[in-house]
């Protein structure tokens, strides 16, 4: 009750469940009884705390990147003195990449700037051109528990905001070392969640958008509500984004010309 209470303190509701939960399994793996089982007092505090926190810890909800401001958002790299040719094609493919796959950041992006793992990160390897689209072979991702891998397609949407011409671009630019990540700057440092949300949100301050509203996340959201705006169905928004734990079969089973509609929608939005 005191560890709860000292907690709240200085964190949200939410964080005070995860360190008893911490504390839980501490003591289950050291042989003991469950220290959180049957304890009424401690369910009514937590409920306390919820009450009494509000919102005062509930982070405010990120905007999405849609495409409409992609399309803003490339005029910004375009004209950047701080980027060689190199490195806008670069980021330009990222963040297409992350809004037509429905990636989440880790999926894409590598770990750090010098080390990566070959088992987990996406690398020019996992990257396949055929019919038109574009493959990403994701060897593991959050909800991908036994690391069955799944294929994204981005399918060419023949608009300014298109997925394929970016990577087609991006690749042509880049060395053929297929062992490392997709993503790699011109000095060699390969491309991180850090480095990328730095840049997506200078890009958003220029446009005289608020950056701290905007996460890496906003492709994802982005995709997920330009696509129910485009009034695709939410069971094959659910396939794209992968959100289920069968969405390895469901993917194979979509109809190519499926994922060219789709394309179409998010590049219009």
């Amino acid at each position: 009750l005191q560890f709860a209470a000292y907690m709240a303190r200085s964190v949200g509701h939410k964080a005070v469940h995860v360190y008893l939960a911490a504390v839980r399994m501490l003591h289950i793996q050291a042989g003991f009884s469950d220290p959180l089982l049957q304890r009424l007092r401690l369910s009514l505090l937590l409920r306390g705390i919820q009450r009494a926190q509000g919102r005062k810890h509930t982070r405010c909800p990120r905007l999405p990147i849609t495409g409409r401001l992609l399309n803003a958002m490339k005029g910004v790299i375009r004209s950047s003195s701080l980027l060689c040719d190199h490195d806008k094609l670069m980021l330009w493919a990222a963040y297409t990449t992350a809004y037509f796959g429905f990636l989440r950041v880790s999926e894409f992006t590598a770990p750090s700037i010098a080390d990566f793992e070959y088992s987990r990160t996406l690398s020019v390897h996992d990257l396949t051109f055929k019919m038109g689209c574009a493959f990403l072979s994701l060897k593991a991702s959050k909800t991908d528990v036994g690391r069955q891998g799944c294929t994204v397609v981005l399918a060419p949407t023949d608009r300014p905001l298109c997925p394929v011409r970016a990577l087609r671009k991006y690749v042509k630019s880049r060395s053929a070392l297929e062992s490392y990540p997709l993503f790699v700057w011109q000095h060699g440092q390969f491309l991180t969640r850090e480095s990328l949300s730095a840049h997506m949100r200078s890009h958003l301050q220029q446009l005289g958008l608020q950056q701290e509203q905007f996460a890496t996340h906003s492709f994802r959201i982005g995709a997920a509500a330009s696509a129910a705006n485009a009034k695709i169905s939410t069971s094959l928004i659910q396939t794209m984004g992968r959100w289920s734990s069968d969405c390895f079969r469901r993917y194979l089973r979509t109809d190519m010309s499926t994922f060219r509609q789709v394309a179409q929608a998010l590049a219009s939005s």
